[in-house]
């Protein structure tokens, strides 16, 4: 599919190729005249674990060889252990649901979301000690459900969601 501002056409000539005939790079797609390339290997992708609940719509977050999910509708976590190809349900239910996770400073933190009468929250919670903390990090200006989350290791950028509209507020 073609979108606007996206280069998709890719040619690859002989300087894409080792003298081996393996593949050294791939360019990705280009947004706004940037490039960039692809790693110079692919591995084989397997079969894991089933998950443990229908995660079509939801919200991630990784921390070395742990993934997190989070699917929507509901307030339970569930962890992922890559190296042993297993699930587990954390053990302490998050207080909303609707949230964005992240890992923040090395603590799971979920950020917005609804309590169960469905009014939107400000709080970012992390994960301390089996338990959800509200007071870890300081709360957001906007309560807000279903926002986008990025943590770059220097903040954390909030943007969108939703409250009786949808909101285009970015927080950092």
């Amino acid at each position: 599919e073609q979108k606007q501002g996206v280069k998709n056409d890719v040619k690859l000539t002989d300087k894409d190729f080792d003298s081996k005939a393996v593949k050294k790079t791939v360019p990705s797609a280009t947004v706004k005249g940037q490039t960039s390339t692809a790693p110079a290997t692919v591995h084989s992708i397997t079969r894991k674990a089933d998950s443990p609940t229908d995660m079509r719509r939801g919200t991630a977050a990784v921390n070395c060889n742990k993934c997190y999910f989070m699917p929507w509708g509901s307030y339970h976590v569930h962890e992922y252990d890559v190296d042993r190809d297993e699930w587990v349900s954390l053990p302490s239910t998050y207080p909303y649901r609707g949230c964005a996770l992240a890992v923040v400073k090395g603590l799971l933190t979920g950020i917005g979301g609804t309590d169960h009468k469905l009014e939107p929250t400000n709080e970012l919670c992390a994960l301390v000690e089996c338990s959800w903390s509200k007071g870890h990090y300081p709360a957001m200006p906007t309560p807000r459900a279903e926002p986008a989350v990025v943590y770059s290791g220097d903040f954390v950028v909030v943007i969108g969601g939703r409250r009786e509209v949808q909101l285009t507020v970015v927080e950092v």
